[in-house]
């Protein structure tokens, strides 16, 4: 408690505090570096959104009534064009960040902001797919991690334990990253799935001809054989 309280030691903690930041904060180097990074986010926000805003433009004066035919695609291709701004800018600043890297200065401000953006752009095409709020949460919390996991740079790291976790079924060796793999890949097939059989009921829908009975059978069949070769 008396050491807590000392001035001396209250001094001491001050001074090395003073020190750090002169050497990592307030150095004219990283001052420089800082000021790149945040010019070179700036520059990439600003060129990105512009392209992004015209080649908007044109994909809603081309496509746009098309896509509208088709429901199960409509929500994603709508949101997809919305956040072309932001994944333009995405794009311009992997490149600016290729570059910094080539020479030699920090670029942990702008990973940052790469990481987060990315993390953000997927979690909102994922939930303008998957409209169960279970499914959605589980990918906006995966993405996130691994965001996180990649800005302190210990991505790597944990895909080898993850790798380095499983057991044997007979001949079969599963890992723990083997079967986030598997399940991530299932629910990405039976979505498909699901847009498949609405596409095609809504194309036998425009066929007079077939009985509704008939169009119900030929939904079902082409439903459980679809799972059922997901399932292989």
């Amino acid at each position: 408690m008396n050491t807590l309280f000392n001035l001396d030691t209250l001094n001491q903690r001050l001074n090395e505090l003073k020190q750090w930041l002169y050497h990592n904060i307030f150095d004219w180097e990283n001052l420089i570096q800082f000021a790149l990074q945040v010019f070179v986010l700036l520059g990439a926000r600003v060129i990105g959104a512009l392209i992004g805003r015209w080649f908007r433009k044109i994909v809603k004066n081309r496509f746009q009534e098309r896509i509208r035919q088709y429901s199960y695609l409509s929500s994603f291709v709508t949101r997809s064009i919305e956040l072309m701004p932001l994944i333009f800018s995405i794009f311009i600043l992997w490149l600016c960040v290729q570059v910094v890297i080539n020479l030699g200065y920090n670029i942990f401000l702008m990973m940052l902001v790469l990481n987060l953006s990315v993390a953000w752009v997927i979690i909102q095409l994922a939930a303008s797919i998957i409209l169960d709020r279970f499914w959605s949460r589980l990918i906006a919390a995966l993405s996130w991690s691994i965001a996180a996991l990649n800005i302190i740079g210990i991505l790597d790291e944990t895909i080898v334990i993850l790798e380095s976790i499983g057991f044997h079924i007979g001949d079969i060796h599963l890992t723990l990253l083997s079967i986030v793999k598997a399940v991530v890949i299932l629910v990405a097939l039976l979505k498909c799935v699901g847009w498949f059989s609405a596409y095609l009921e809504k194309k036998l829908i425009s066929v007079p001809e077939i009985l509704p009975t008939t169009r119900l059978m030929i939904t079902k069949s082409v439903n459980i054989t679809l799972l059922f070769l997901v399932c292989l």
